[in-house]
């Protein structure tokens, strides 16, 4: 499969094809790739070796013991990626007997715990949301007033501008009454969704 994928990429320099173990990438220099794309046995769904290399992860079927396993393989990859780079997982779940494994979020906690950030889309429902959620004093009212993409936006990321309308029944709120809840629904934005205030 490797010779046939080469042969169709026309990329301009040598390919050079290492066999071997994901748990061990001594041989490769700190921060070296741009893009890892990994797709990681389903434990021992299918087993690739047939049981013939004892190393071969698809010999095991214990979710603790594939895991911690996997996540020797993560650091390796963590290692490996330049900063602020992407690294690609290709998993599911899987079943046994008649039981659901959730394999994809175990291996993705693996990854997240060697240093990895995962970037997900976020819907623009789950951040206002968050507002009625918190249910906060003087905020009537949240909208999206604007959605944007443009090269001051880092690829794969989105602007939008989240208007605020605060409001008492009481009195004319003052800047100073304001702020401190202006300064909270920031710090949630932050929190919650990782966002950068701009």
């Amino acid at each position: 499969m490797i010779g046939s994928v080469i042969g169709n990429v026309d990329i301009g320099k040598a390919v050079i094809v290492h066999v071997a173990d994901a748990r061990d990438l001594s041989f490769l220099k700190d921060d070296s790739f741009d893009l890892i794309i990994t797709h990681p046995p389903y434990m021992d769904i299918i087993k690739y070796s047939e049981g013939k290399i004892p190393a071969d992860l698809s010999n095991i079927s214990s979710l603790p013991k594939f895991c911690d396993e996997i996540e020797k393989v993560a650091k390796e990859l963590f290692r490996v990626l330049k900063p602020d780079r992407y690294c690609a997982i290709l998993i599911g779940d899987t079943r046994k007997g008649r039981h659901f494994v959730p394999l994809a979020f175990n291996v993705m906690q693996r990854f997240l715990k060697v240093g990895f950030i995962l970037k997900e889309d976020i819907p623009v429902k789950d951040i206002l949301g968050l507002f009625k959620q918190e249910a906060l004093a003087l905020l009537q009212s949240v909208r999206i007033a604007d959605y944007y993409k443009g090269k001051q936006i880092p690829a794969g990321y989105r602007g939008l501008t989240v208007s605020c309308f605060y409001r008492s029944s009481e009195r004319t709120l003052t800047e100073a009454e304001i702020s401190p809840v202006d300064a909270l629904v920031r710090e949630m934005l932050l929190q919650k969704f990782g966002a950068k205030i701009r």
